[in-house]
């Protein structure tokens, strides 16, 4: 199986999370994989490549209601 660097982010409750992490090249099995991996938190986004290092992440808002930002 092939595989490659993804920056997932991923939210539990109110806390917000963003990290690098190796997975499948194929995003469907990447999925499966990151969320085994991390299975206390909801994987928002996977994002190819290493970017947590440089990633800003906001914590106060719960999975499937974002902040107003209006």
């Amino acid at each position: 199986m092939q595989e490659r660097m993804w920056t997932a982010v991923m939210v539990a409750g109110s806390s917000t999370r963003v990290v690098n992490t190796i997975a499948s090249l194929n995003k469907n099995n990447a999925k499966q994989q990151v969320e085994t991996k991390y299975s206390g938190y909801t994987l928002v986004a996977l994002v190819p490549g290493s970017h947590a290092a440089g990633a800003v992440s906001y914590s106060g808002f719960h999975a499937g209601r974002l902040p107003n930002c209006s």
